[in-house]
């Protein structure tokens, strides 16, 4: 559109079923896009950005799916309390058979 260098009619939508996106282009902090006009409809929403000769200004429109899985959004987390889980686990179950081996031999 910028390439263009003249003014253009268009529109760009997106029907989503089920699953909504975590946010669309005019949803991002700190940017200009241009609005996004959103509809609902039985099963999902329609996401839609008109131009109706205008200049185009925007680089992208579109909708955005997060991508992490659950352990991706807590991989952190995953990264330091399971090694740190399975050493406790360890040293817990050591220490439970050692004593009770000493007190079998004390007896």
């Amino acid at each position: 559109g910028r390439s263009w260098g003249n003014k253009i009619t268009e529109k760009v939508s997106f029907k989503v079923y089920g699953t909504q996106p975590d946010f669309f282009t005019d949803t991002i902090e700190d940017y200009f896009f241009k609005e996004c006009q959103i509809e609902d409809f039985d099963e999902g929403k329609i996401y839609t950005w008109k131009w109706l000769n205008e200049d185009i200004l925007d680089n992208i429109v579109g909708i955005h799916y997060d991508q992490y899985t659950f352990y991706g959004k807590y991989e952190l987390y995953f990264i330091i309390f399971v090694p740190l889980f399975l050493v406790i686990i360890t040293l817990a179950t050591y220490f439970f058979v050692k004593n009770k081996l000493s007190w079998r031999r004390n007896k």
